[in-house]
């Protein structure tokens, strides 16, 4: 492969595992207002996950440092 093919799937990952984070951050502000609504018990703040969180994040976002090094390795 050459280095624009490993940026490419570089930014592919960086992407995806943002949009993992997004849907992931999404789904417990969801839950959050359903919990609130259902019990009529009002909390502060929704529960929040750590960015390190989900494995999958941590996997793409390694994935892309990786294809990052190899592009710059190949030229």
């Amino acid at each position: 492969m050459n280095s624009q093919t490993y940026m490419l799937l570089g930014w592919l990952s960086i992407l995806t595992s943002g949009v993992i984070y997004t849907l992931e951050r999404l789904t417990n502000a969801i839950v959050f207002v359903g919990v609130n609504v259902s019990d009529e018990m009002f909390s502060a703040q929704p529960g929040s996950t750590s960015l390190f969180g989900n494995w999958f994040f941590i996997l793409f976002l390694l994935l892309s440092l990786w294809f990052f090094y190899n592009s710059k390795k190949v030229k």
